[in-house]
């Protein structure tokens, strides 16, 4: 019942969405693993063949797969499989079956999801460019593995990816609050073991004026520099005035609040 409510609720947002974004971020999206994968090599792909749909009308938009959330059987971890968030969670843990090799179920899903297609024809390889490794694995929320781990998760689907999206772009799992031991983990694992990304990706919010948390990217950026990673580009894949409450401070007025937005964004740009 709660995955056919939040599957009407999803064709009623399709329904009225109308205006083409220039990049769109399939987290929570109802495309998760946790949310496709039903068991080993079964899989329900209502809420991606929506999506997929929508996509196609909706050209040219980007779109971005975020991986994330591991399913409650193959889970090691208190799991009931009703989404994430208001007391509900699939499980942060490593799949059950990982090894330094990877994991046969994970690898099987990859596999499975960039040779998908809707019923009405339209296919994952040819909208979907964009892939995210991981969101804020540094969180014990998303993941309470190690980066060792993930990386063992992710080296082998890589090659999956790249195989059957021509012209797919990578992403670092995105880190939020700027974990900086965390990402120098991350790429030091990339340093020795080979690289994944074609880019850096982070999640920085507005939590104060535009141009101190500017600072505060800067800082992000430094790590990615000081470890061998300075040509490569970076991106911020999830930002709002808060990480907390996702609006702006009401000592603001609305227009203040609209130009500190766009300042934000248009100092990252620069």
């Amino acid at each position: 019942m709660y995955l056919l409510e939040r599957r009407l609720r999803l064709e009623r947002l399709v329904g009225s969405y109308q205006v083409a974004a220039g990049t769109v971020r399939l987290w929570q999206s109802g495309t998760e693993w946790g949310l496709l994968s039903t068991g080993d090599n079964r899989y329900d792909w209502a809420y991606l063949n929506t999506w997929l749909d929508l996509i196609a009308q909706r050209q040219p938009t980007v779109f971005m797969y975020t991986f994330g959330l591991v399913p409650c059987w193959i889970s090691t971890a208190s799991c009931d499989g009703k989404g994430w968030g208001s007391g509900h969670n699939y499980s942060p843990s490593p799949p059950s079956h990982l090894t330094s090799s990877g994991s046969p179920s994970f690898n099987a899903f990859v596999e499975a999801l960039v040779q998908h297609c809707s019923p009405a024809g339209h296919c994952v390889k040819d909208y979907i460019k964009y892939w995210e490794m991981w969101n804020e694995g540094n969180l014990t929320a998303f993941l309470t593995g190690t980066e060792t781990q993930l990386y063992d998760m992710f080296k082998p689907v890589i090659p999956i990816i790249r195989n059957n999206i021509p012209g797919s772009m990578i992403s670092t799992p995105p880190v939020s609050g700027g974990d900086a031991t965390w990402m120098m983990n991350w790429m030091a694992l990339e340093n020795a073991n080979g690289r994944l990304s074609d880019y850096f990706g982070i999640h920085n919010y507005m939590d104060n004026a535009p141009v101190q948390r500017l600072r505060v990217l800067q800082s992000r950026l430094k790590t990615k520099n000081a470890n061998g990673w300075t040509t490569t580009p970076w991106t911020n894949t999830e930002t709002n005035y808060d990480h907390i409450m996702f609006t702006c401070s009401t000592q603001f007025t609305l227009e203040d609040c609209r130009g500190q937005f766009v300042k934000w964004h248009v100092l990252q740009y620069a």
